[in-house]
């Protein structure tokens, strides 16, 4: 249709159609980072200091909920079930090894096959810290303390 007429007569332009944005992935090594803030924010609100103030209760678990979204995205990252591209947000390590392996390849040199190790052992880690968060949690459960 037409657009509509504004207050003086002329026609107000339709918006264009917008396309959706592109979604932009975070690389291992930024997850990390953020990872380890949110747990560093999660133990400030959750201390004795905080833990009375239903705001600190809610910013905890907000906390722990993007930690859960953000723990997924890291294991999908980190297993290649999803693929980054040079155009996300990538760690400075991940682009001097991007940079490395385009190098190798203009050379015709073999590819680097170090990030399937990298992702196993940060599966392993993963693991690791989840289970330990897990028995944390469990014992302050049956402590009373949560």
């Amino acid at each position: 249709g037409q657009a509509p007429p504004a207050a003086d007569g002329e026609a107000i332009p339709a918006p264009a159609e917008q396309q959706p944005q592109p979604v932009s992935n975070f690389g291992q090594e930024i997850l990390e980072e953020m990872l380890r803030e949110l747990d560093r924010l999660i133990s400030k609100y959750y201390s004795p200091e905080w833990n009375e103030k239903p705001t600190a209760q809610r910013l905890v678990e907000l906390f722990v909920e993007q930690r859960a979204h953000l723990t997924q995205e890291l294991n999908e990252v980190s297993t290649g079930l999803r693929k980054l591209s040079d155009r996300d947000y990538l760690g400075p390590r991940e682009r001097r090894r991007r940079a490395q392996l385009k190098e190798h390849e203009v050379l015709g040199e073999s590819i680097d096959y170090s990030a399937y190790f990298t992702s196993m052992e940060h599966q392993v880690k993963s693991k690791k810290l989840h289970d330990m968060r897990q028995t944390r949690l469990s014992w302050m459960k049956n402590a009373n303390i949560m």
